[in-house]
């Protein structure tokens, strides 16, 4: 599922929302940027739950550099069905189009915004 790709490849001013309507759905949100640059990629909003006040779930959201865009994740940070927010600084290593994934597990759906910003 993938709910942003910019052809301009200029980040979100503001944070998207993404819906997450059945468990096993991921997301996928492409950005470019510079070598060198400072970006911050912010979960914020985080109401991805299975229903299940028993379980508790982590999310996965990661951030693949332009020559591994599948493989070997640059920066990643786990974030479960208790926390509203989750953080991502990085210094990109090379020129190009940059992926970020979220991928929720066990059987959670429901929601969260995603923002990145260059500082």
């Amino acid at each position: 599922m993938s709910r942003y790709e910019s052809d301009s490849g200029a980040p979100p001013a503001r944070a998207i929302p993404f819906t997450f309507a059945r468990a096993g759905q991921n997301a996928r949100i492409n950005f470019s940027g510079t070598a060198g640059q400072l970006v911050r990629v912010v979960v914020s909003g985080n109401a991805l739950d299975d229903g299940n006040t028993a379980t508790v779930n982590n999310t996965q959201m990661l951030v693949f550099k332009p020559s591994s865009p599948n493989t070997g994740a640059i920066g990643s940070v786990g974030f479960n069905t208790g926390i509203s927010s989750a953080t991502i600084n990085l210094t990109l290593p090379e020129t190009g189009s940059y992926a970020i994934t979220i991928k929720p597990s066990g059987l959670d759906s429901g929601g969260l915004n995603l923002g990145v910003t260059f500082q």
